[in-house]
């Protein structure tokens, strides 16, 4: 039965206005595109024809179908299977970058044997499933004939600004810079293409002539996007041997279990038991990210939810870095995309506040501000069972810290606050806090 809405009944999704082949919007928790007149004939024609559903099958593209709502002003709605929580590409290991880049190139050359193409190679058209990368923008796909460029694929020169730049800046140890490159507008990332840090490496200048060779024998599309992928693999990190979860107290195990959360996220500064706790929910089928701002911690990680297959997402992040909870119009921030039921932080109480130099009552804030319903951490103390503090003519903020005064932080915000001996023997404890049941913020 058709449902007729008007947009005020719906809630559009902000980057998605820049798209003049459709508009996302949200509507009783689901994700749909609703697509104008002049373009809706063209993308039904995909869904009619099958070309959609071999792209699925495949695993190329998000699960969608045409859907029987009607919205004024448009003229096609289609839904789409909800992928998250979302990871920019700025948050992604290099492994991943790569990964992505990859999946691009062979969706592309799928694309054009139904003379199709990719309208643009931005990698935000790609979100992580879990560890697999899916291509998720349906407005991205145009027909070939109209955007033919001889031989050469016509967005090569975007795909070299944000696939193979990044790439060759990461293998150069300049990650920074390759994460802010890879925040830029689409049309504004190409000007750094000149920096004297793209300078190929001889191998890479050797490789690159043979694949110019190679194209001019097979003077083709798929020739050119065939030499893009022996770029990318050129550029290939090595591979990262899987993290090895270590095992956890029952009391742990036992709590997650319980819980059985829908969403966890784990905040990691190299300490596996977060991401080995945030495993525990992934098996259960929970939608699980692990976020670290160690490039080779993430990559362990990837490599570890990818041969399990787990809906487990890893990335490269820094919860208190200011610059990593920026927004625009192209990006909702962190702390609105991976709050989650659950969020686990082993030893980052000890990490924000005693090394970081972080207010225990801002650390607290913004765990708070991710945590839905559930917050799962731990303090360490010392042998004596006391904290170590700083002097109060040194750090001030720090004169007070201890056991009792992150209870009672912790306890402004949450309606319980639960700890646990840790069962090494050194005194230090978990700690769980939930949500009261009528607290604005918990999850619903």
């Amino acid at each position: 039965m058709t449902r007729q809405l008007t947009q005020a009944e719906v809630d559009f999704v902000g980057l998605s206005f820049t798209d003049l082949t459709g508009r996302l919007f949200r509507w009783e928790g689901q994700l749909y595109r609703a697509i104008p007149a002049q373009v809706a004939p063209f993308y039904a024609r995909l869904f009619d024809d099958g070309v959609i559903d071999d792209l699925v099958n495949e695993q190329l593209f998000v699960e969608s179908e045409i859907s029987d709502l009607e919205i004024e002003g448009f003229s096609l709605v289609v839904w789409h299977r909800t992928v998250g929580p979302v990871l920019y590409p700025h948050e992604w290991s290099d492994r991943m970058l790569a990964d992505v880049a990859q999946k691009q190139l062979a969706f592309t050359k799928r694309l054009l044997e139904h003379d199709l193409t990719c309208g643009d190679a931005h990698p935000l058209n790609m979100i992580f499933d879990g560890s697999e990368p899916i291509f998720v923008d349906l407005g991205s796909i145009v027909r070939h004939n109209e955007h033919r460029s001889g031989s050469i694929w016509h967005k090569e020169d975007q795909f070299r600004a944000f696939f193979l730049n990044p790439l060759r800046l990461m293998a150069g140890g300049n990650f920074r810079i390759a994460r802010w490159l890879l925040r830029e507008h689409p049309n504004d990332a190409e000007l750094t293409a000149r920096s004297p840090l793209l300078r190929p490496t001889t191998t890479s200048r050797v490789k690159a002539r043979l694949a110019r060779l190679l194209r001019r024998r097979d003077d083709s599309v798929e020739s050119s996007l065939d030499a893009l992928a022996e770029e990318v693999v050129s550029l290939l990190p090595d591979a990262a041997e899987p993290a090895v979860p270590p095992s956890l107290d029952e009391w742990i195990v036992r709590e997650i279990v319980q819980m059985a959360p829908s969403s966890v996220l784990g905040v990691s500064n190299g300490d596996h038991r977060t991401a080995a706790a945030v495993r525990i929910a992934a098996e259960r089928r929970a939608r699980s990210v692990v976020v670290a701002n160690n490039n080779a911690e993430v990559n362990r990680w990837y490599a570890y939810a990818s041969s399990r297959k787990l809906l487990l997402t890893p990335g490269y992040l820094e919860l208190m870095s200011p610059s990593d909870d920026l927004s625009n119009y192209w990006y909702q921030p962190a702390s609105q995309r991976l709050g989650s039921e659950l969020v686990v932080a082993f030893g980052m109480i000890d990490q924000w506040v005693l090394v970081d130099h972080v207010r225990l009552e801002v650390v607290v804030d913004r765990l708070a501000t991710l945590a839905k319903r559930w917050l799962l951490t731990s303090l360490d103390t010392s042998p004596a069972g006391e904290i170590p503090t700083w002097s109060s003519d040194r750090l001030p903020m720090f004169e007070n810290f201890s056991l009792e005064t992150v209870q009672g932080v912790l306890g402004s915000t949450f309606a319980t606050v639960t700890t646990h001996e840790i069962d090494d023997g050194s005194g230090s404890v978990w700690i769980l806090c939930e949500r009261g049941t009528g607290d604005p913020h918990a999850a619903t």
